[in-house]
């Protein structure tokens, strides 16, 4: 294939005048070959020495001849002797065969490299009316003309853009221009770095290859393949016009100091127009770092902000939370320091730290979270507002957020189920305004003594097992609420025959005040019972077994006692009225009710409605009067109704509330409020 190649141009004739038609005749001369084989020609004569004049071109991949004897791109033979003597025509036919077979592997290896990733099919689909030469000759003659070209650059040192990175971070470089030639456009991103060291985009010129270049093809995959070297069966893009407007349309955007460093991104190796505008950029500009990359469907400023990330913290990243002195209730700044300086981000997916936020004393809709970015020998006047995002926090609740670093000053803060919090606008005004109101004090509640009396008999095991789990979501509500708490509980059940030698355990159960975990578990063993009237149950017995848990005069600073009812019968009287059953031991439930408030308890009721409606007979309206008088004269502390009172808005009206004294903290607080120790 040697042999065939070397036939393609013979010896230039220094006798040939460049008007010569004997001239055009030659079959081994640029000229005679089909338009779409080489790019025009100047008709300049030869040099003085006979050697012809730099302006054409090479006939395989259209570079300009500057006179070597092989193509600098793709290594075909332009000069040199062809034969001993005169040529044959099987000279002719061989060197022509040589050329179809150099010009088609040319633009098939174009094609190959220009068509779309994941196309469909093998091979270089939608080109074969534009390649040159028609099909491959043999395999061996297609080997041998295959043509080689440049070999691809080495990457680029890691260590040599780290160093650029460094640079510009720590204000040494006063900007830095990612300079990248794509498969669809150019792009320039000038970046600069702010006083926090995080880079930013300033500016961004993008254009397409059309805009740049007018002679490219209009359709793209064409243009595609024009851009990767491909020849083909239009005009040939003029190497020479490519690079003139290449370098005009740089002039406009790149905007170069001498301080100023360009990095080139490489991510069509191989290309060679792409590779003919890099030259253009590396003539004009002096080009440090070249970084090869794959291709992106990324615009280009999202390729730069990806070579950004990679750059280290130059200052700490820090978000503003709230505290409280133990000691004095006073609230102040807390700065938790979710990512340190020095940090380098090292995958794409970046690092994720999870961090838990608590909510203040009031239900007052979306905390703030500021993220900022600060030096560690400054102070908050000089940091910079990273973000704020707003989350809703229900007063004493806790929420988890997870803060994910991508870069430099890019974060991004996700909820618990991994949605994006919302971000508020954070101008310098708004954020003074959240670090103001970062004051006042927190006045914790006084202790909370609560005891449960749980009517534990029922028309099914189902009524009784409804009010124990309220209690329990009761008393989980309060611990949320960070009281500190005791509780107390009386399971109460029907009355007993009048015998005054009954004992009082079949008919109330109790825990003292404790805990509230061990109160819940004795419960928890409490067994249920079936009730055998709807007129009336012990409750009496429950009323007058409260007093000593409670007992005690009400101080100053001393716990807040409460006494919840949770059940459906009204107590029994101390005596037999109509079919309203008489107390065992003749307890009168209004005293019992007095002495509790004398203590300082609050009495307050949580009543079921009857399952069976009244009957309108005389006893049955005694006995709907004495049911209601009694559960209004029960519940004067407080009424709460099933179905429409929650637990929680049971332990909001019966826990003492936390104050705030000053202005209300708009940030979420780094640790739950605690109340002293009792």
């Amino acid at each position: 294939m040697a042999d065939q190649q070397r036939f393609d141009r013979p010896p230039a004739s220094p006798q040939a005048a460049p008007d010569d038609p004997s001239r055009h005749e030659d079959p081994y001369r640029h000229d005679d070959r089909p338009r779409h084989e080489a790019a025009p020609r100047t008709a300049e004569g030869p040099r003085a020495d006979g050697s012809p004049r730099p302006g054409t071109a090479c006939p395989v991949c259209a570079t300009p001849d500057d006179g070597q004897e092989l193509c600098p791109v793709c290594c075909w033979q332009l000069y040199g002797d062809p034969a001993l003597g005169e040529a044959t025509e099987q000279d002719h036919e061989d060197a022509r065969a040589a050329l179809d077979a150099a010009a088609h592997i040319w633009d098939l290896d174009a094609a190959r490299r220009a068509r779309p990733p994941g196309a469909p099919g093998e091979g270089p689909d939608g080109y074969g009316s534009l390649l040159r030469g028609g099909p491959l000759p043999h395999p061996e003659h297609a080997t041998a003309a295959a043509p080689d070209g440049p070999a691809p650059e080495p990457p680029a040192d890691p260590a040599e853009w780290a160093r650029v990175l460094g640079e510009l971070i720590a204000g040494r470089i006063p900007a830095l221009l990612v300079v990248e030639f794509a498969a669809d456009n150019a792009s320039v991103v000038h970046t600069r770095a702010d006083a926090n060291g995080i880079p930013a985009r300033a500016k961004e010129s993008t254009a397409e290859w059309r805009t740049i270049v007018p002679e490219l093809h209009p359709e793209d995959d064409i243009r595609r393949f024009q851009l990767a070297g491909g020849i083909g069966s239009p005009d040939p893009v003029d190497r020479e016009q490519f690079d003139r407007s290449v370098a005009r349309w740089l002039s406009a955007a790149l905007t170069v100091t001498p301080d100023d460093t360009v990095v080139l991104v490489c991510s069509r190796p191989g290309w060679t127009l792409l590779d003919r505008a890099a030259e253009v950029l590396r003539s004009r500009h002096r080009v440090p770092v070249v970084l090869h990359r794959a291709p992106s469907a990324e615009r280009p400023g999202e390729r730069a902000r990806g070579l950004l990330r990679s750059a280290p913290l130059l200052t700490d990243h820090v978000l503003l939370l709230a505290r409280v002195d133990p000691g004095t209730g006073r609230v102040r700044l807390d700065e938790r320091v979710l990512f340190r300086a020095g940090t380098v981000v090292p995958r794409p997916d970046g690092i994720a730290v999870r961090v838990a936020v608590h909510g203040g004393v009031t239900d007052n809709g979306s905390a703030a979270l500021p993220l900022v970015a600060r030096a560690r020998d400054t102070g908050l006047d000089d940091a910079t507002v990273l973000a704020l995002h707003g989350l809703e926090l229900p007063a004493h609740g806790t929420a988890w957020v997870t803060y994910v670093l991508r870069g430099p000053g890019e974060i991004e803060a996700l909820g618990a189920d991994g949605t994006p919090l919302p971000r508020r606008a954070a101008p310098a005004t708004d954020m003074a305004a959240l670090t103001a109101r970062v004051s006042g004090r927190v006045v914790p509640p006084p202790p909370l003594d609560l005891v449960c009396a749980v009517e534990m008999a029922g028309a099914t095991e189902e009524e009784t097992a409804e009010r124990v789990a309220f209690l329990r979501e009761l008393i989980g509500h309060l611990t949320e609420r960070r009281q500190q708490l005791r509780v107390g509980a009386l399971g109460y059940y029907d009355h007993v025959s009048r015998n005054r030698y009954a004992r009082a355990a079949d008919i109330v159960v109790s825990v003292s005040p404790a805990a509230a975990d061990r109160t819940l578990a004795a419960v928890a063993r409490w067994r249920p019972a079936p009730r055998v009237r709807d007129s009336a149950a012990a409750l009496e017995d429950a009323l007058q077994a409260a007093v000593p848990m409670t007992a005690g005069r009400p101080r100053r600073g001393g716990p807040q006692k409460v006494l919840l009812v949770l059940g459906r019968r009204p107590p029994g009287l101390p005596g037999q009225v109509g079919l309203i059953p008489a107390c065992t031991y003749g307890i009168d439930w209004r005293v019992q009710v007095g002495r509790l408030r004398a203590q300082g308890v609050r009495v307050v009721a949580r009543a079921d409605p009857p399952t069976t409606p009244p009957s309108g007979d005389r006893t049955g309206l005694a006995l709907q009067r004495h049911t209601d008088e009694s559960w209004r004269e029960l519940a004067a502390g407080g009424s709460f109704r099933p179905g429409t009172d929650s637990a929680r808005d049971v332990a909001r009206a019966l826990a003492p509330p936390w104050r705030m004294e000053g202005p209300s903290c708009p940030l979420a607080f780094a640790e739950p409020l605690t109340p002293p120790a009792a």
